[in-house]
């Protein structure tokens, strides 16, 4: 049911849950998508008993049309790190049609910080959950994969609803502030 909601869709925000920053070593978590603000899907990939038979790699299986639907506009926060995930786990995902923080970079530049956090506080005051919630920080830091899958959804789906909700006022500022060709052209 969610993959035909989302194929319906014009546009869908993508995050992606990992088990570390390299992102060539990081095994999916999970991730959550958007393609309407306020509502959210995620999807755990390591989820025990799995989510579908065969686990992961039946879940990317699953998710490959949607990923590859070139009549899909995928639009992520920091896509570079996602889109490399995904190109580790052997799906190599067309360009993003649009990137929340280079956006924000492209129409403010150092003036202000670009991470989804700062950016759903500044549009949306929004106080997102901070990863370090979930995963702590320091020596006592856990993976992503130790946390349960309800927190876990809960911080994903708000990154995925952010982010698809940020499009609209970071096209305008694009387009304000004489950047629309830098971001969609370089």
């Amino acid at each position: 049911a969610m993959l035909a909601e989302l194929r319906a869709k014009k546009r869908i925000a993508i995050d992606t849950e990992t088990t570390g920053l390299d992102a060539r070593r990081a095994r999916i978590v999970g991730a959550s998508f958007s393609a309407e603000p306020m509502r959210a899907y995620y999807v755990p990939f390591m989820a025990e008993p799995p989510v579908l038979p065969g686990g992961a790699t039946a879940i990317l299986d699953a998710l490959r049309p949607l990923l590859l639907d070139p009549q899909v506009q995928l639009c992520g926060q920091n896509t570079k790190y996602d889109w490399l995930v995904y190109g580790a786990a052997g799906l190599d995902l067309p360009a993003p049609y649009f990137d929340t923080m280079i956006a924000s970079f492209c129409a403010h530049g150092a003036s202000r910080r670009h991470n989804l956090d700062e950016l759903a506080l500044t549009y949306f005051d929004i106080a997102k959950i901070p990863t370090s919630a979930l995963i702590g920080s320091g020596k006592k830091q856990i993976s992503m994969a130790d946390v349960p899958v309800a927190k876990v959804s809960e911080y994903a789906c708000e990154d995925a609803d952010v982010t698809y909700r940020l499009m609209e006022p970071l096209s305008k500022e694009l387009d304000e502030h004489g950047a629309a060709q830098l971001f969609h052209e370089l």
